[in-house]
């Protein structure tokens, strides 16, 4: 045999070995393929698949705390989130209040993302998001000559900084120290683009005259829906005057057509120097519709009227007869009062329904919260005449005011005892309602369960699934681990 043909034959062989090897890595990859399956939030994933988790947004991450790589929610600013890891933007965090991705200490939102101000970390002057700020030494700062008014503003050196000599004013054109140790202005001399209060002839002479104005006794004052800000300058409330977002001072208001307005879905309350959010928005928590009076959030997850309560208005819950109210607060039913944190019928009229007061008195017996001298005068039954009042006894609560019923979680209530029928519950000191105490998760209207690392009585179930009490405490069961307080993973 030749030598070319020999050649020839080792070539072949070697091309027939190297298909056949290939075919068999591509047949165990498909073996290998179909056995796994893709994994949901949290399960253990191999990142070399194809398609290691189910979700689009969710990715295969190596969390070092665990050594293990898990499909973990890739969530942007302003989306749900479990822990930090989740929150993909820079800068950004997981909020424990709202369960949101937000914008670290030190950042806001701009633009979709979180932006440094003063404070914040940094790499050129462009990072940093206030005007007259640079980097220095990666953080980024007032440049020289200007002082920070808050974590967003810089503005100029202006007069009545304190100083202890002259020369602590130099950098203010025409300044020396008063007897007050104040910069002033010297004789002779007027302060040009002046701060709140300070000495003016005429609206010029203010600084940001957008916002400031001269008053008639000749000193620089803030025009109206404005604010001054450390007795310096001048920022915008609800309808006034702005160039962008961070002129306007209340939470949740925006910059639109040179005017600061309540970004979409809130709207000015009455006294119309903060934006609170409509019944109807979506919501995570309780806490996310704090800012509406007698509010919760919804199964639906969305801001609703709490029992007891109906709308007024789209930002506005008032209490119906025998619901929770706050002195002086008006009730949702006519000729109803306030009386004891409790919605009554007034003097003269009688309970129908908790929507109606009618005219007319009751059987001649005492309602919950009126004038007793002993208790058979009290009609509603387990009440008793308590300093000369009708009230329920310990353990209940009123329901309008002539029931008195066991507590569940959102009663109103005026001490922790009064929540003593709901299991780890407590009384609100702001909203006096019943609540799950820290550490407490609910679990129905009538009991709360503690979550990991929570106090719990031997064999009591705890609130997180796969968790169980040891030695007076909520932990993971065996072969689970602590993700976060609420969740056990294996």
């Amino acid at each position: 045999m030749s030598e070319k043909k020999t050649m020839l034959l080792k070539f072949l062989f070697i091309t027939i070995i190297g298909v056949s090897l290939v075919h068999a890595y591509i047949r165990k990859t498909r073996e290998s393929s179909s056995d796994y399956e893709c994994r949901y939030y949290l399960e253990l994933c191999d990142p070399d698949h194809f398609t290691p988790c189910c979700e689009e947004n969710h990715e295969c991450t190596k969390i070092e705390s665990l050594s293990e790589h898990y499909c973990i929610n890739q969530a942007g600013l302003d989306m749900k989130c479990y822990e930090d890891y989740d929150c993909y933007d820079n800068y950004s965090v997981c909020s424990k209040d709202s369960q949101k991705c937000t914008c670290d200490k030190n950042y806001i939102t701009r633009d979709g993302s979180c932006q440094s101000i003063i404070g914040g970390n940094c790499d050129t002057d462009s990072d940093c998001l206030p005007f007259n700020s640079v980097c220095l030494n990666d953080f980024c700062e007032c440049e020289h000559n200007f002082k920070p008014i808050s974590d967003r503003e810089c503005i100029t050196i202006f007069l009545e900084l304190p100083c202890q000599e002259d020369k602590d004013c130099y950098d203010i054109n025409r300044a020396m120290c008063s007897e007050n140790n104040t910069c002033t202005c010297r004789k002779n001399s007027i302060s040009k683009n002046a701060y709140f209060n300070q000495t003016c002839e005429k609206k010029s002479d203010c600084y940001d005259t957008d916002r400031a104005m001269c008053s008639k006794d000749k000193r620089c004052i803030c025009r109206p829906n404005h604010q001054t800000v450390n007795n310096a300058t001048c920022i915008s409330l609800i309808g006034g005057f702005c160039w962008r977002h961070s002129d306007c001072l209340p939470e949740n208001t925006i910059c639109i057509f040179d005017k600061c307005l309540c970004d979409l879905n809130f709207r000015a309350d009455e006294s119309n120097l903060q934006c609170v959010p409509k019944l109807r928005t979506f919501c995570e928590l309780d806490e996310d519709c704090y800012k509406i009076r007698h509010a919760k959030c919804s199964k639906d997850k969305e801001c609703v009227c709490r029992d007891d309560t109906i709308p007024l208005d789209d930002i506005k819950c008032a209490p119906l007869l025998g619901g929770f109210c706050w002195k002086n607060e008006k009730c949702a039913v006519n000729n109803s009062i306030c009386a004891n944190n409790t919605c009554r019928c007034q003097v003269g009229f009688s309970f129908q329904s908790k929507f109606e007061c009618s005219e007319g008195v009751y059987d001649g017996k005492t309602l919950l919260g009126e004038t007793c001298q002993i208790s058979s005068e009290c009609r509603p039954q387990n009440s008793f005449c308590v300093d000369k009042k009708c009230q329920c006894k310990s353990g209940l609560v009123p329901k309008f005011n002539d029931q008195c019923i066991p507590a569940t979680l959102g009663s109103p209530c005026e001490i922790d005892k009064d929540c003593a029928e709901v299991t780890h519950a407590m009384c609100s000191k702001n909203e006096k309602r019943c609540i799950c105490r820290p550490n407490n998760s609910e679990l129905n209207s009538s009991r709360c369960a503690p979550i990991l690392g929570g106090f719990c009585w031997k064999n009591e179930p705890c609130a997180i699934t796969n968790s169980v009490c040891v030695d007076n405490e909520c932990q993971c069961k065996k072969y689970y681990k602590a993700l976060s307080q609420h969740q056990c993973i294996i």
